[in-house]
């Protein structure tokens, strides 16, 4: 499998998405994104800008392609787009076209043709050649059938106190969750939330959001930092690009240094990322400079005999390859690979913030056989909303044990508490001093 690596340009993140779904199809993966400003003169007037990052996984030499049908009818003669069912297949679209605009009229005043109407022209248009399948016409169907479904629960809602009669109070935390990028999921489960207040709580905004404020916060589960046996073993898995040998750096740094757990730790790394280029050197050379021994392991051989070496150490930290969560046959080696580390290890995923929010369940999904306890979220720094992570951790039923902002090493690393994530919300009125009070056991640096 190849890859082609990608940067684009655009005036805001879904701007940017759409601009590289367009250009680069469905399997474009954005792994970070980055604030800049562009335009300008001399230095003025200029703009800001998002600027995202990927690849996209190319399909191998000699994969063959199905043809499309234009092309079949060019290689036999006829012009190129035309067919001997062209004009069927033309008169089909044209026939589903009108028969869609003309259902989403809705069923008041004679607006629309009706259903039944608009199966009988599509039938008839489909009639008149064989090479039409019924297939596509069921296809058609179904998508007039959602068309009127869709106007007609449109409709229900303005009668029964849908959109148009929405409280302004659910309205505003609708628009604030949606401007922080939270996903649709996760918009309905709050404004349900809100939906069982009382109007009078409704009508004080302040009341609302701070309401809002506690669900998110409940939503959001942390990982307890709890060591359960010696030596403690942390491996951490993730796809390719979202910083894992530098958060483990800073996790062995800071573990060994006593910032985290409140006492030093002996620490030791082991790598088994042998494939990309000056990985091992990478790490290496932050062993030397915190004095972290570090060795390399390329079978489960000899990763159990380094483990055996290290028996009397108080952490292991593992670094793994980094690799698309597309390569299963790679996937499933490594994890073969990481059984050597036993039952008691603690397996981490990292996900990077800039990561758009289907490629996160995506990626969360093709980790699942690695049975990661916790999740890892990096680059917070490079991101102005974090919506899209809390809610696909919620949606996921996963717990976030650290976070980093920032590549500073042994620095830039937390771990993780409700308060971070709240702090890092746009547009919410939040109480620092209340907020303090809720989450006092928690120190924020």
């Amino acid at each position: 499998m190849s890859y082609e690596y990608f940067t684009e340009v655009a005036s805001s993140y879904r701007e940017a998405e759409n601009l590289v779904t367009r250009k680069y199809g469905g399997k474009a993966t954005i792994t970070q994104r980055r604030q800049r400003q562009i335009g300008g003169f001399l230095g003025l007037f200029r703009k800001d800008a998002v600027e995202v990052s990927g690849f996209v996984a190319l399909e191998p030499l000699g994969v063959s392609r199905r043809t499309s049908p234009s092309r079949n009818a060019a290689a036999q003669g006829y012009p190129y787009g035309a067919s001997p069912s062209g004009a069927t297949e033309s008169k089909l679209n044209e026939t589903a076209l009108r028969s869609r605009a003309a259902s989403a009229n809705g069923p008041n005043g004679g607006k629309g043709a009706g259903l039944d109407a608009a199966k009988q022209q599509l039938l008839k248009a489909a009639g008149m050649n064989d090479s039409v399948t019924m297939t596509r016409i069921l296809a058609e169907l179904k998508n007039l059938r959602d068309d009127v479904t869709s106007v007609t629960k449109q409709q229900g809602e303005q009668q029964n106190g849908g959109s148009e009669s929405e409280h302004q109070s659910i309205a505003a935390v609708r628009e604030l969750l949606d401007e922080n990028e939270f996903s649709a999921k996760y918009i309905e489960y709050i404004l349900k939330r809100c939906r069982s207040l009382s109007i009078e709580d409704l009508d004080d905004p302040d009341l609302v959001q701070e309401r809002v404020l506690e669900w998110i916060g409940e939503s959001i589960g942390i990982h307890e930092d709890s060591p359960k046996t010696r030596p403690r073993v942390v491996v951490l898995v993730g796809p390719t690009g979202v910083g894992k040998t530098t958060t483990i750096a800073k996790l062995a740094a800071q573990y060994h240094l006593g910032k985290i757990g409140g006492a030093k730790q002996t620490v030791r790394i082991l790598t088994i990322d042998n494939y990309r280029i000056g990985a091992k050197k990478q790490i290496e050379t932050y062993g030397e400079i915190m004095n972290i021994p570090v060795e390399a392991a390329e079978s489960p051989d000899d990763l159990k005999k380094w483990l055996d070496i290290y028996h009397d150490v108080d952490m292991i930290f593992i670094d793994t390859i980094g690799r698309s969560p597309n390569e299963f046959e790679t996937l499933g080696k490594m994890n073969t690979l990481l059984q050597a580390c036993g039952a008691q290890a603690e397996v981490h995923l990292a996900l990077s913030a800039c990561t758009r929010s289907s490629d996160i369940k995506r990626i969360m999904q093709q980790f699942e056989p690695f049975n990661y306890q916790s999740v890892v979220v990096t680059k917070t720094d490079e991101t102005t909303s974090l919506g899209t992570v809390i809610s696909s951790l919620w949606e996921k039923n996963k717990e976030v044990s650290f976070i980093t902002y920032g590549q500073s090493v042994p620095h830039d690393l937390k771990t993780a508490d409700t308060k971070q994530f709240l702090l890092r919300l746009a547009g919410f009125r939040i109480d620092r001093q209340r907020l303090d009070e809720e989450y006092r056991k928690v120190k924020v640096e």
